[in-house]
């Protein structure tokens, strides 16, 4: 029987969780994260994103490299407020009274970072939203774009699609991809 067209997916994401759990590239040095604890968060993020997305078909598949390095520049690699007290490990925001935290520096009276019961749940919303919500039909079209080519979607290129993810736009991407590129090197 041939193997399924998924599984050159499923086994680069799975290569892509072994090798980005010691991508100690820090772009995000200023995190306080030693390398210790980036190499643990690297490893439990990727861990929780291919069980995540273990039953997901190919088209709706987010390169675990791409959903670690999110979450690196989110939480500074798991140090943050909202890593720790709201397993909330990609800036998902709320917008009533007790869905969350309130940020310290928040502009709006109703702007909270959602709580998650567990980081697993954080991570498995981030991947249904870049699948459903229409800010990212950028990076569906992209993803889309690299199965229809019979390519693997790559987190690089896929990244571009991130840009309303942040208020930093184009500067985000970028960020992003700095975490990327360091884990390219190790694949290498």
């Amino acid at each position: 029987m041939p193997p399924r067209r998924s599984d050159p997916i499923r086994l680069r994401n799975q290569l892509t969780a072994s090798l980005v759990a010691v991508a100690l590239v820090a772009p995000i040095a200023a995190s306080g994260a030693s390398q210790a604890q980036r190499q643990a968060f690297a490893q439990r993020v990727a861990t929780l994103a291919a069980d995540c997305q273990v039953r997901e078909p190919v088209a709706e598949q987010v390169p675990v490299d791409l959903i670690v390095a999110v979450a690196a520049l989110e939480t500074g690699w798991g140090t943050s407020r909202f890593a720790r007290e709201a397993h909330n490990l990609f800036g998902i925001r709320c917008n009533r009274p007790g869905c969350g935290l309130r940020p310290a520096q928040a502009k709006r009276d109703n702007v909270y970072v959602r709580k998650f019961a567990s980081d697993k749940e954080s991570v498995c919303t981030f991947v249904e939203l870049l699948n459903s919500d229409p800010r990212y039909q950028r990076f569906r079209e992209l993803r889309a774009q690299a199965l229809a080519e019979g390519r693997a979607p790559d987190a690089y290129a896929l990244a571009a699609g991130l840009e309303p993810w942040s208020e930093l736009g184009p500067e985000y991407v970028r960020r992003v991809r700095l975490v990327l590129r360091g884990v390219r090197r190790l694949q290498q």
